[in-house]
């Protein structure tokens, strides 16, 4: 990526952790209220079955990629299992 994860993880939830919210505070506040009308439980398990349902897409064999310090990809298997916290350091 060439991108400091840091800013990057910044520039993504920085704008759609609000939106999330006002997302879900919209589906469970009562149709009095300008919101749709869904319990909070309810709303919880719709934005579990989406979330469930969105991983559920990525293909068969697709491994998500690390990238070491010195700047070399590698999967999780490549290197033989996930990072310890050791590591990481």
């Amino acid at each position: 990526m060439g991108q400091n994860a840091v800013k990057l993880y910044r520039l993504v939830y920085i704008p759609t952790r609000p939106l999330g919210a006002s997302f879900g505070d919209l589906m469970s506040q009562p149709m009095q209220y300008g919101g749709l009308g869904f319990s909070t439980i309810t709303t919880s398990a719709i934005f579990l079955a989406a979330i469930v349902g969105f991983m559920s897409l990525r293909q068969e064999g697709d491994e998500l990629t690390d990238v070491d310090i010195d700047g070399k990809s590698a999967t999780a298997t490549e290197r033989g299992g996930l990072a310890t916290a050791e590591e990481e350091v």
